[in-house]
């Protein structure tokens, strides 16, 4: 495990480094047995290239409720992060994009942004 923290810095979204404590696997691993569900981080490796990651992870358990292990799913949301981002930059939203792909959603949308439906 060191070795692979040696290589690679997790951050929280806000940017702030993430300790080893706060992983979602450990977390359903320790104490009660966390549930954890679409908890988002960022990992900076060595080299540069930065991926946004999003986990959920829950404890398995023995008949009297013992944890014995833990299983976790993890999706890489990269790109989705970036197409989010590249939405918010060009004055739209994730509303307006369900607007374009829904042919019944003609009402405008209503968060602000600065899509407008051609009827």
């Amino acid at each position: 495990m060191e070795q692979v923290l040696e290589r690679v810095e997790i951050l929280n979204p806000d940017g702030n480094p993430r300790t080893l404590e706060d992983a979602p696997l450990l977390q359903s691993l320790q104490g009660q047995g966390k549930i954890v569900r679409g908890e988002e981080i960022t990992r900076h490796r060595a080299t540069g290239h930065m991926r946004c990651r999003q986990f959920s992870s829950s404890p398995v358990r023995y008949q009297q409720g013992e944890i014995i292990g833990a299983v976790a799913v993890v999706k890489d949301i990269t790109d989705q992060k970036k197409n989010e981002a590249d939405l918010r930059s060009s004055g739209m939203c994730t509303n307006s994009l369900y607007a374009l792909k829904t042919p019944s959603a003609t009402t405008p949308c209503t968060c602000g942004c600065q899509f407008r439906r051609s009827p």
